[in-house]
């Protein structure tokens, strides 16, 4: 009972990374092609997203974090260091918190 309690839980935290931190900002602020992209997969389950935001000198303080990107062409070149990732070890595609 105790593993299939677990699992349930790991599903709760993964669908809720999934929802709420990758697929609502993109659903919200995306263009329509960023939208046929990088959310129809997600929401239908084919892919999964992550959510980086903690760093190792910030914690999960947002006001705090270092990473910097930079524009080159139309790609973005991300540096700094993250502490760990949500969902990150199945990721398709994530959302990323950066200095502003």
């Amino acid at each position: 009972m105790k593993k299939e309690v677990a699992m349930l839980r790991l599903t709760g935290v993964i669908l809720s990374v999934q929802n709420s931190l990758y697929c609502d900002p993109i659903h919200r602020y995306g263009t329509d092609e960023q939208k046929k992209k990088f959310l129809l997969p997600y929401a239908r389950g084919e892919k999964v997203g992550c959510y980086a935001l903690t760093e190792p000198q910030a914690g999960s303080n947002a006001g705090a974090l270092q990473n910097e990107s930079r524009q080159e062409g139309r790609h973005y070149v991300l540096n700094g260091t993250k502490a760990w990732i949500t969902n990150g070890g199945r990721v398709g595609c994530g959302n990323r918190l950066r200095e502003h």
